[in-house]
């Protein structure tokens, strides 16, 4: 047996138990050599998986276990010089050594590992003494892109970049809102893709703005050069064809033939490739002339005077240069997504220096210079281990990096005559878009290590140990047919498909494992338009989903028996809310979303109406979940329409404590509720509407968020909101996997379990690349555009006409074989019983793919019925007791949100916006000038609160002096320099308790003796609520028994940068 085993491990066969086996082989060669062993996982929970079953096989296998499974295990691990008595006294050993020594009992994810490598190393890197490594790249994400949209404000040409951005959005219909898709460019720095291709194009140096700029003029030259060329030769024909007095249509097939391409095509549509009828002509110049034409004379001239000879050149033309052509124009139209990615290199340069961090996915681009095969003895010594042998568990998802880095290691390895094992399976190949490269598995690793052929031996694990046998024979047939209907033309991928699914595929089952039952139903909707019918298909499956569960109950199976897999996070959402709804209990990490709680709508909808009084949207939201939930009313949406208004629905209806009045006849909003930061106006909503008076798991999970955001760098409602939006989608509830629930989760998230049944409702995914979703990387070595690594373009059809048409057929092919994978893997979960409902679509989709695999083949065409697949019986189930069972309590407990006053008062700060946004210029200025006249008693203060905003950063060029301007005709004012004379005792923004409890904070109190004033700074329109709240503070320190002489609010019109006015409030 070589001393590298590559095991290709097939779902279910057992592959965690095969690592453990190996393991403990080498293990049991001495005591002590568990510490030169390191086993290699990609996920935490992997990692402790096998550690707690290399620990369990040790303690069994010493204790002389009865259980089959160890009696058999014992027997493998025998050999001719070894007896099982042996086993058990070297299993003893072993585990006492582990338990002596557990710090070396390497067990690690591949992130760990190498992060040691990099901390052992961190002079020879030159890495900054002191660095940290950043885990959290969304926090990194947030600081760089907010970085970003702060450039906006003095950078024209990346504000550029982004309307072009916005603009290119909106012309796929895909909105104009690009937070998350920056995000989704900004992610890109840290996969693999762009950097492979920068260091295989040898183009080390750093991106910049100024190879950028320098690069668009390039591009633009090219495409201008080549459409004025092709229209030279045009207008040229035009001109012959009018001293002949011809038009397009005297021309034989008129604008559809060879003149239409110059005449039409060319001149008019700007359109360069031509067809067939231009090259007939080319070769036969007659059929330029139509059989009956009585211009035959003229058009003869006309070609043998240089119209033929136009043809010809725009012809030849375009054969030499459309492909340049076409890469620069493809480049064009997303340019603007590489000047932003380009500025978030940069900015991202910037945050490590300045943080002295390096983030986890700079960890493998550093160590690609130092491994090597002369470095690893030197590494393993420095890291402070003696590694001999190395196992790699799910290989399939190694990145090629990844792979790099361990190369050197693994050879020294077998250059020692150590053994090593590597364990993955391409068919379960999912994580590609996190750079996981199956190629690695199915050849390259062998053509890396071609020095130690003879030590390498690869080893199919065969049976199945999961699935029954009519699963297991379904999913030998099924893939088989359907890697052959599938579309590969590239011989490359077309190889990687058919190792994967003809040379790995075939599985036997267990004899133990008899039994199974298989169905696929496929749903059709001819009638309905393609949209439309999705939606009806989709509520289809979903009105069948509670009978196929209280079947499968009726057998004898438990809740907890059934896995729901879904392809997004979005379809795991219904389902979860329409079993619940139907009164199912169901777990899962994506699906019981904060978000999807009436409750905590009803709070985001009332947060958005009390910033925002104006907003229909929101109150109408706020009157519809108020009802139907809390008021338990299914009215809510009746109330919406007339006779009834909206505003008098909602003033009416909900918590009279969210209102006060004005001359107690028009009802406004509680004039306390917009002066409050996020976290106290969700207690203050919370308390008004009376959910406070009983747990709610959702609403906790609320309120914990709402406190983490607001005890960070804003606190204020609207930044919350803005947060609430991009983020809603990943707050979820947690709740116990042992409780009696169906799970629901995504396929991804199911690789590596496995469920007595898989129910898969929506088998309708698209199969092929989408080409208004996403970018794809794409790279040539022609001149010019080798002068960028790779660039960013969406992957469309025209690509094929480009030098990147080998990147594009590439990434088609591959996300075909993903999507095949993501199937593999679903069929694949279930123990007894599969369900697939397969709605039918005129796309290609998997469905179709599904479709044609199960119709068209001889074993299975016959068992259709009525567009139902089925195969095996459904049998009557007995669960096994478990002695560990036990009746969780239902515990209740009461969430009762306390005063706020009680809590730390998070001061509110600026919000984030944008240079598009309507008030931009309004809200900034503004907010500056508030904040400096917040910080001034006297007048005297100017000049020094000025300086130290400046120190602070909080000027821009562009503001700065159309600010201190706003200042000085501010205090010239009369009434306002009063305000800031020397002769009061200034008290600005200081809380006043109330009797309440409840606080008060104007803007600003000048006392002199018992004589007061209180002054509010506000900025846009005149509102009602602002004087509401000027007299609120008035009455407030008349208790405390000053003679309140002026009450004034003072708005800051800062659009132009100098208007003001004063309203004193009567």
């Amino acid at each position: 047996m070589g001393n590298l085993l590559i095991y290709k491990s097939s779902a279910g066969s057992g592959k965690t138990h095969t690592l453990v086996k190996e393991y403990l082989k080498i293990a049991f060669k001495s005591p002590e050599r568990f510490r030169n062993i390191l086993a290699i996982t990609f996920t935490n929970k992997a990692t402790e998986e096998m550690k707690n079953r290399i620990i369990e096989y040790l303690e069994k296998l010493s204790e002389d276990d009865s259980n089959s499974k160890f009696i058999d295990l014992k027997k493998q691990l025998c050999d001719n010089n070894t007896s099982p008595e042996e086993i058990s006294i070297n299993a003893k050993r072993v585990l006492e050594g582990i338990l002596h020594g557990f710090s070396d009992f390497s067990i690690s994810t591949i992130d760990s590992f190498f992060n040691k490598i990099v901390r052992a190393f961190a002079k020879e890197l030159k890495i900054p003494a002191g660095f940290e490594i950043q885990l959290d790249t969304d926090e990194v994400l947030e600081e760089i892109t907010e970085k970003l949209w702060k450039q906006t404000g003095n950078d024209e040409e990346l504000l550029n970049y982004i309307v072009d951005y916005i603009r290119d959005r909106v012309s796929k219909n895909s909105g104009w809102n690009i937070d998350k898709n920056i995000s989704d460019i900004s992610y890109e720095i840290f996969k693999e893709r762009y950097w492979e291709k920068k260091y295989k194009s040898g183009n080390t140096s750093p991106e910049s703005r100024e190879n950028f700029i320098n690069l668009i003029n390039e591009l633009k030259e090219i495409t201008d050069r080549f459409e004025a060329d092709m229209k030279s030769f045009a207008l040229n024909a035009k001109e012959i064809a009018n001293k002949y007095n011809l038009k397009i249509e005297d021309f034989n097939y008129g604008k559809s033939g060879a003149a239409g391409y110059l005449l039409n095509k060319i001149l008019v549509n700007k359109e360069y490739n031509y067809g067939t009828r231009v090259s007939d002509v080319i070769n036969d110049q007659s059929k330029l002339i139509k059989n009956k034409s009585d211009k035959k004379t003229e058009l003869e001239k006309c070609i043998n005077d240089g119209f033929l000879q136009s043809l010809i050149s725009a012809r030849d033309y375009y054969d030499i240069n459309s492909k340049t052509f076409y890469t620069a124009n493809e480049i064009l139209k997303t340019i603007y997504v590489l000047g932003i990615f380009t500025d978030l290199i940069t900015n991202l340069r910037d945050y490590r220096k300045e943080n002295n961090v390096l983030l986890q996915s700079d960890i493998n681009n550093i160590l690609l210079n130092l491994m090597s095969e002369d470095n690893s003895p030197f590494i393993y010594e420095k890291t402070g281990n003696k590694y001999k042998n190395f196992l790699i568990d799910e290989f399939q998802d190694t990145s090629s990096f990844q792979w790099k880095n361990l190369k050197p290691l693994i050879i020294n390895s077998l250059s020692e005559g150590n053994k090593s094992i590597i364990v993955g399976d391409v068919k379960q190949s999912i994580y590609r878009w996190r750079s996981g490269n199956m190629k690695l598995l199915l050849s390259q690793v062998k053509d890396d290590l071609a020095d130690f052929n003879k030590e390498i031996e690869t080893i199919n694990l065969g049976n199945n140990y999961r699935s029954k046998k009519e699963i297991v024979e379904f999913n030998n047939n099924f893939f088989l047919k359907a890697q052959n209907i599938i579309q590969i033309d590239n011989e490359g991928q077309k190889e990687l498909l058919e190792k994967a699914y003809l040379e790995d595929l075939k599985q036997d089952y267990s004899e133990n494992n008899k039994g199974g039952y298989v169905r696929i139903e496929f749903i059709r909707d001819d009638k309905a338009e393609e949209n439309t019918g999705e939606e009806i298909a989709k509520v289809k499956i979903l009105k069948q989903l509670p009978s196929f569960i209280e079947d499968v109950l009726s057998l004898g199976y438990s809740h907890s028996d059934i896995m729901i897999l879904v392809r997004t996070r979005n379809e795991g959402v219904e389902v979860s809310n329409y079993l619940v709804e139907s009164g199912y209990s169901v777990v899962s990490s994506e699906s019981l979303l904060v978000s999807s709680s009436p409750k905590v709508n009803l709070l985001i909808s009332l947060m958005r109406f009390v910033i925002n009084t104006g907003d229909i949207l929101s109150l109408s939201e706020a009157i519809v979940n108020y009802s139907a939930y809390l008021n338990e009313k299914n009215t809510g949406f009746n109330k919406l329409f007339p006779p009834h208004s909206i505003e008098q629905v909602f003033y009416n209806d909900l918590p009279q404590e969210l209102f006060s009045r004005d001359n107690k006849t028009k009802k406004l909003i509680n004039s306390e509720l917009p002066g409050l930061n996020v976290y106290e106006l969700a207690e203050r909503l919370i308390e008004i509407t009376g959910m406070d008076k009983s747990a709610d798991a959702y609403l906790i999970k609320f309120l914990n968020s709402v406190h983490e955001f607001s005890s960070g760098k804003q606190s204020d409602v609207v930044s919350f909101l803005d947060w609430w939006d991009k983020n809603k989608d990943k707050l979820s509830i947690s709740v116990s996997e042992s409780e009696n629930s169906v799970a629901v989760m995504t396929i991804h998230k199911a690789k590596g379990l496995q469920s007595k049944i898989v129910i898969v409702p929506f088998v309708d995914w698209v199969l092929n690349l989408e080409p208004n979703k996403g970018y794809i990387w794409a790279s040539s070595p022609e001149h010019p555009f080798n002068k960028y690594p790779a660039y960013l373009v969406n992957p469309s059809k025209g690509l094929e006409n480009t030098f990147f048409n080998n990147d594009y057929v590439e990434e088609s092919e591959l996300t075909r074989i993903d999507n095949l994978n993501l199937l593999y893997v679903a069929f694949t979960r279930p123990e007894d019983m599969l369900f697939a409902f397969v709605p039918l679509s005129q796309d290609k989709k998997i469905s179709n793919l599904v479709y044609s695999a199960i119709s068209e083949s001889d074993v299975f065409k016959d068992k259709i019925n009525k567009n139902i697949f089925e195969t095996g019986e459904k049998k009557s189930y007995k669960a096994k007791e478990d002695k560990n069972k036990y009746i969780k309590a239902n515990i209740r407990f009461d969430h009762i949100s306390s005063n706020w006053k009680s809590k730390i008062v998070i001061k509110p700060k600026n919000y984030s916006i944008k240079p598009w946004d309507k008030s931009f210029s309004e809200v900034i200025t503004g907010n500056l000038v508030h904040s400096i006249l917040s910080g001034m008693k006297t007048s005297e203060d100017l000049e020094n609160v000025i300086y130290q905003a400046e120190k602070k950063g909080e000027f821009t060029k562009t503001n700065r002096e159309m600010i201190i301007k706003c200042l000085k005709d501010i205090l010239d004012n009369e009434t306002i320099a009063d305000w800031f004379s020397p002769e009061w005792e200034v008290m600005n923004e200081k809380d006043i308790l109330l009797p309440d409890g409840n606080f008060i904070r104007p803007d600003r109190i000048i006392i002199k003796g018992k004589e007061a004033k209180v002054i509010d700074y506000k900025t846009g329109k005149e509102n009602t609520v602002h004087f509401t709240q000027v007299k609120k503070y008035a009455a407030t320190l008349t208790e405390m028994g000053y003679n309140v002489t002026g009450k004034y609010l003072l708005y800051l019109d800062t659009a132009s940068g100098s208007n003001y006015f004063i309203k004193e409030v009567k």
